[in-house]
């Protein structure tokens, strides 16, 4: 699960940051200035992704839907689509118990950026695709716990919670949407050649 964004070409069904800078002359931009506008709007896309973790909504805009009890239960009053942070669960039906495991990388934070030379792509750390991905999508999947010798597994519907995308017509970051954002970092740079 991934974004691309190439300096030629429609990477996305709305986004007109492409065609415009074929209109612009992208052609004309150095390889250094390319490199550093592709980097600044694949920060765009990672800022705007974590904007929708905070406000629980996809980048359409979406709220997503209220926790179930037991996401409640995993979570333990923490931030959301985190998974769970602390091993004991510390009220509700499992009270007593300990998740078997942890999950000690946070997913908002394990967005990277690859830049080459006319592409950026955003995508997600390998040690939280899976994870991710499920998280994006919905599907099912299962939460261990212990408590002693004992270890129960319970099978979990998690619900999609989309995150990873370009926001185009929600505006995520201030007043603009995602890809006024990124137009508006080409069109500097085009603007500083000119």
């Amino acid at each position: 699960m991934k974004f691309s964004m190439t300096t030629f070409g429609k990477p996305l069904k709305k986004m007109t940051a492409s065609a415009a800078l074929k209109d612009l002359g992208m052609k004309t931009l150095s390889p250094a200035m390319t490199n550093r506008a592709l980097s600044d709007a694949g920060q765009v896309i990672i800022n705007s992704t974590k904007a929708g973790y905070l406000e629980e909504r996809g980048p359409g805009g979406e709220k997503w839907a209220d926790n179930p009890e037991w996401y409640k239960v995993m979570k333990g009053g923490a931030a959301v689509l985190t998974g769970p942070t602390r091993k004991s669960i510390s009220g509700g039906t499992y009270s007593g118990w300990e998740f078997s495991s942890i999950n000690t990388r946070r997913m908002k934070n394990s967005l990277v950026k690859h830049v080459t030379s006319t592409k950026v792509t955003v995508e997600y750390m390998q040690v939280v695709k899976e994870r991710a991905e499920l998280t994006q999508k919905g599907g099912s999947s299962e939460m261990k716990i212990i408590k002693g010798s004992r270890e129960n597994v319970i099978d979990v519907n998690v619900q999609a919670r989309p995150h990873l995308g370009v926001a185009e017509n929600w505006m995520r970051l201030g007043s603009k949407t995602d890809p006024e954002h990124i137009e508006e970092i080409f069109g500097d740079m085009i603007v500083t050649i000119t």
